[in-house]
């Protein structure tokens, strides 16, 4: 059975108060109004005490920035989200510390350059997204640090020659 303890710190000009409820098998044994007009910071812990995850909210709720942490205590990744959905540069992690991506999101889409990782820390891809899709070129990396491909990408789709290596 995990337990998570939440505290949530509740902030405006005038008022600061927090409230702390347990969970339990993932549900809230004490519910309070989570419909706070106001700025909060909800920060999750394990049940060793490690923190799980940190939630930034604005007004009405809406989740301003989150940050969630692996059980070792390494950030698993960070990012923004405007009206629920991902926006801006958001980096993800692998669970000893190593970047596993990062690259921006618009309107809850990937947009733009990406670069994942493989856990020893070595390039794993690098291409471009238009609206959520692979478009462009792309370039793959064996473990090694060794090309593996190298091509095109026209709306998520493969196109033209592709070297293989």
């Amino acid at each position: 059975m995990k337990i998570t303890i939440e505290i949530v710190s509740v902030v405006n000009r005038n008022m600061s108060d927090s409230f702390v409820d347990n969970m339990e098998n993932g549900m809230r044994v004490e519910p309070y109004d989570t419909q706070v007009d106001t700025n909060m910071v909800n920060t999750k812990y394990y049940a060793d005490g490690q923190v799980e995850s940190v939630n930034y909210y604005g007004n009405h709720n809406s989740k301003l920035l989150s940050q969630e942490y692996y059980d070792n205590g390494q950030t698993a990744f960070l990012g923004n989200l405007v009206n629920g959905k991902k926006e801006g540069f958001w980096e993800y992690w692998h669970s000893n510390g190593r970047l596993s991506s990062y690259g921006d999101y618009v309107d809850g889409k990937k947009q733009g350059v990406w670069v994942t990782g493989y856990s020893n820390g070595t390039c794993e891809s690098r291409g471009t997204y238009e609206d959520g899709v692979k478009d462009g070129l792309w370039k793959e990396w064996h473990e090694d640090s060794q090309l593996k491909s190298r091509g095109n990408y026209i709306n998520g789709e493969k196109t033209g020659m592709w070297n293989y290596f």
